[in-house]
């Protein structure tokens, strides 16, 4: 995105109206003038390597997502927050074809223009959702990560205007790296509402902050300059549509377009390792029928590797990325295909009956032993992850201080982990109460044990 984001082109703002409400937004377009590299920004540390040692940056070697064709900016910002979408290709998607069911996000570029000196500018918050339905709303929805930009290069004098090229370096202990579903799910869907993540940007910059608008599939090919295409970059970001949805106080509220031309897209390229090779893991306790069966006929399909079908008809499940190692703790627990709601991430020493599972609610418990709760977060798009960003590692939290010598030994000591949302829908049988919970635990389940 860096040298895509230096090379930008000059739009005119005087565009065919394709309705009313496309009007009420068009006289926010403004073409971007002596676009600069701000450097990038490393959270862990709060520290910058400016442009003259971009090569330090300990970013992921991979672009991931590259929507870097950019043809202007939009603004007013303050106040407001823009909604837009694009895709990770799974394993099963088609071409350009993934490699991961999942991928971590070690970074992201942005582009911005504002006419506020730093004492002014405030700060810009961006939001990133695993499963997205475009051009909706997503004020009530838990993002996968969101992370807010303060110190930003600003304008040198108030009233002029100044656009930014940054590059956010997520790395690093405390840095908030996070874990996204290849097409929202780990798999492809099909159709224009399925397989997306969003990314939703806000900003409290007075004045004229706005964002980099891009893509364009006639200038820039689709998933172009990333690692899943041979075609250099810049690219339009794969499934990036030509709309977005803005959050406001005024009359703009809503879906949006400019008619056409240019693209209704925001600049946007996310960065890390694409086909990422993680220690092996062995899961076990599926709600498949294979150990316990599941308590109100709602096994799983056999072979699917997922918990007992909850409400929605879908089993969850429960997967775990990085290296699970003491010294060295990048290991990440991502629950997906659950109900919305509170959702409980613990860990145990043993595998419940012997790794087949006990009934529990409408599903099965697969961990016992010496339990330690590990948190709970509050599941989005049906998914959730521990640690998120800022969270301690799972090694910390969990007090594991040597590897396991019960099993073939772990890096994690043997620990056994498992996930139990807590959704206010109903399941698909009568609950009964269960101790410590406001509801009966739904089928959910799964477990997971990180082995060498």
């Amino acid at each position: 995105m860096r040298s895509a984001l230096l090379s930008l082109l000059v739009v005119s703002v005087s565009l065919p109206v394709a309705n009313a409400r496309q009007s009420s937004v068009r006289d926010r377009l403004h073409p971007t003038v002596g676009t600069r590299d701000g450097g990038t920004l490393h959270l862990a540390t709060d520290t910058w390597t400016r442009r003259a040692n971009q090569a330090v940056a300990t970013l992921g070697p991979d672009v991931l997502y590259d929507n870097s064709c950019v043809s202007g900016y939009f603004s007013a910002l303050s106040g407001d927050t823009y909604v837009d979408e694009g895709r990770l290709p799974s394993p099963s998607a088609p071409v350009p074809t993934g490699c991961s069911m999942n991928y971590r996000v070690d970074g992201f570029d942005i582009g911005y223009c504002t006419n506020q000196t730093a004492s002014t500018f405030g700060a810009l918050t961006y939001a990133f959702y695993q499963s997205y339905t475009p051009c909706t709303p997503v004020l009530n929805v838990t993002p996968t990560a969101s992370f807010t930009l303060i110190n930003l290069p600003a304008s040198s004098a108030t009233g002029v205007q100044s656009c930014w090229a940054v590059t956010i370096d997520l790395t690093g202990s405390g840095g908030g790296s996070f874990i996204m579903a290849a097409d929202g799910n780990g798999g492809f869907q099909g159709g224009t509402t399925n397989d997306h993540f969003g990314y939703a940007i806000s900003s409290s910059s007075p004045g004229m902050t706005g964002l980099f608008i891009a893509g364009d599939p006639n200038v820039c090919p689709p998933g172009a300059g990333t690692a899943f295409s041979p075609t250099p970059g810049p690219g339009t970001g794969l499934g990036n549509l030509n709309s977005f949805f803005i959050h406001t106080t005024s009359t703009y509220t809503g879906c949006h377009f400019f008619g056409g031309t240019p693209f209704a897209g925001f600049a946007l390229k996310l960065r890390g390792t694409a086909c990422e090779v993680f220690p092996a893991q062995t899961n076990y306790c599926a709600g498949d029928g294979s150990g316990t069966a599941c308590p109100c006929g709602n096994n799983s399909a056999l072979g699917a590797d997922v918990g007992c079908l909850n409400s929605f008809a879908r089993g969850g499940k429960l997967r775990g990325f990085g290296t699970p190692s003491i010294s060295g703790d990048s290991f990440v627990l991502l629950g997906s295909d659950l109900t919305n709601g509170p959702c409980l991430y613990f860990q145990g020493t043993l595998q419940e009956n012997g790794g087949n599972g006990s009934l529990f609610g409408d599903g099965l418990r697969c961990a016992n032993g010496s339990v330690v709760r590990l948190g709970s977060k509050q599941n989005g798009g049906n998914a959730s992850q521990f640690p998120s960003p800022g969270d301690a590692a799972i090694s910390t939290v969990g007090a594991v201080t040597a590897p396991g010598t019960r099993r073939r030994a772990p890096p994690l000591g043997g620990r056994v982990v498992l996930s139990i949302p807590r959704a206010a829908a109903p399941g698909p049988a009568p609950r009964a109460a269960l101790p410590g919970t406001r509801h009966p635990a739904p089928p959910e389940r799964g477990g997971l044990v990180a082995n060498s």
